[in-house]
């Protein structure tokens, strides 16, 4: 019966039409590159359903294995089936290729490096490599089932089915319901939401507000140093966090600012140092150390600045004006 079904499924596939074909196979792969280019849009209005799009390409599994068997079931039919069998096997290579290189830059820099420098979400590159593996194994196994030369095992389209079946499953439905409810989670909160009004939604308190302050008072080519991350400066001190935001800033972490002064003292330079106060745990306050500055602003949580130039900042200047958010030395090169 079911080998009766499977060979009903087969003669289907060799009766679609290649437009049909390529317009299945265009869809799957638009929604996989919505989902890797996720951040590249700013029209939130349509957040949720790009947040969908993202969790839902796990459907397209089928639709893009469906269309890709037809064309190696049609090959001797048209030309034209055979370079489109060319095309998506170059691109299946081409995305596998693509997520191996940037997950290898990822790892030789610093988390969140290709999304921060690309706008490459790798998470769901790695879902589109699979996919891409899952279906140039799952057309190679349709193909030789059908060759005459093929072992009896796999000759059977039972067995292919079952192993597309396997293939295909896991993702459905174990990946899919936890994906649609962190993308619901994720974008809900952002329908109808202007964008400026989206950034104020984080988790992370005020932390647009103090990035959007750095942003507003430092060049682009500036280099910032900012607290080691702890408990204390969970944040601020969070590197790639926050490099996603002040990027193309060059970033410099206290517990390394001698290695980098020692390698690029003498360098001319747009050169900051964040001032913050301790987000969790005992008052503090960063930095600790003593810095000649040539001009030093102070931003309140009422969204008051206050504007110093020429000064010696010290520890206890921070401490008389706190409560703040979050200050930027320039120094006084």
């Amino acid at each position: 019966m079911v080998v009766t079904i499977t060979r009903m499924k087969s003669k289907i596939l060799d009766k679609l039409p290649l437009p049909l074909i390529i317009g299945l196979l265009f869809l799957s792969n638009l929604l996989y590159l919505l989902s890797v280019f996720r951040e590249a849009t700013q029209i939130h209005f349509f957040s949720v359903l790009r947040g969908t799009f993202a969790s839902l390409t796990i459907l397209s599994y089928p639709f893009y294995v469906a269309s890709f068997t037809a064309l190696l079931s049609q090959l001797g039919k048209d030309r034209k089936y055979k370079i489109t069998v060319i095309f998506v096997i170059l691109l299946g290579v081409l995305v596998i290729i693509a997520n191996t290189g940037l997950y290898a830059l990822e790892v030789a820099h610093y988390p969140n490096y290709v999304f921060s420098r690309v706008g490459v979400y790798l998470p769901a590159l790695m879902g589109y490599s699979n996919f891409q593996v899952i279906m140039l194994l799952s057309g190679v196994l349709f193909y030789f089932a059908r060759k005459k030369n093929t072992p009896e095992l796999l000759s059977k389209p039972i067995v292919v089915l079952g192993v597309v079946i396997i293939l295909i499953s896991y993702q459905i439905f174990i990946d899919l319901p936890k994906s649609l409810l962190k993308e619901y989670y994720f974008y809900g909160k952002k329908f109808f939401v202007s964008t400026n009004e989206v950034k104020k939604l984080s988790d992370l308190g005020k932390f647009s507000d103090k990035m959007d302050f750095i942003i507003g008072n430092t060049e682009p080519d500036s280099v910032i140093i900012h607290p080691t991350q702890s408990n204390e400066f969970a944040t601020v001190g969070n590197q790639p966090l926050i490099r996603y935001v002040l990027y193309p800033r060059t970033l410099v972490s206290d517990s390394r600012k001698d290695e980098f002064f020692l390698k690029y003292g003498d360098t001319k330079m747009n050169l900051y140092s964040i001032i913050a106060p301790s987000e969790w745990g005992d008052l503090q306050f960063y930095p600790k150390d003593n810095i000649e500055a040539e001009d030093l602003k102070i931003l309140f949580d009422n969204g008051h600045v206050s504007t110093y130039t020429n000064l010696k900042y010290t520890e206890e200047f921070a401490k008389k004006e706190y409560p703040f958010l979050i200050g930027i030395i320039r120094w006084s090169r």
